[in-house]
């Protein structure tokens, strides 16, 4: 219950961008897009977490954040009808020349993951199925946000979490 959001640092900088002599003219981050989702799947499957937990971290607290919900992060009628749908049980390596992105650089290159996305739906259409992209370019849409006021919020629960040694095991 510490954990609200999920996100990722998708920075598809090229490999020469990545691994010039000094590290403060590299680009920051890596692609994360791809393999958000086959990593955190491993996790729920490992018991680290539960699907519940994952789906609600990754897509319905962060359309609510964003002002998004219930347009998106939710299966209900009338949202958009973004769905990912998983196989809990398949197996897989993350591979740096299977990424779609300009970027190849990860740091989870050959980690084996159980879960992976089987097929994605954006606005009830199909955009990817077992790992290849078969929407047309072009397809997708600008979301304009609107973000509530930033506030301080779980502090309690959050400020337990960082300064409890219980809660780590220590």
């Amino acid at each position: 219950g510490t954990i609200d959001m999920l996100a990722t640092d998708h920075a598809p900088h090229l490999p020469e961008e990545k691994t010039r002599q000094n590290i403060w003219d590299c680009g920051c981050g890596f692609p994360g897009v791809e393999t958000s989702m086959p990593l955190m799947l491993t996790m729920v499957n490992a018991g680290r977490m539960t699907l519940a937990q994952y789906v609600r971290a990754s897509s319905a607290n962060p359309a609510r954040a964003f002002g998004l919900y219930p347009r998106k992060g939710v299966l209900q009628v009338g949202a958009d009808a973004d769905i990912a749908v998983v196989d809990l049980v398949k197996r897989g390596l993350i591979s740096p020349a299977r990424l779609h992105s300009r970027s190849k650089v990860t740091p989870f290159a050959d980690r084996a993951v159980q879960g992976m996305p089987v097929m994605t739906l954006v606005r009830g259409q199909v955009v990817m199925r077992d790992g290849e992209i078969v929407a047309a370019p072009g397809s997708g849409r600008q979301v304009s946000v609107q973000m509530p006021p930033p506030a301080v919020r779980n502090a309690d629960r959050t400020m337990r979490a960082i300064t409890d040694p219980e809660m780590f095991g220590r």
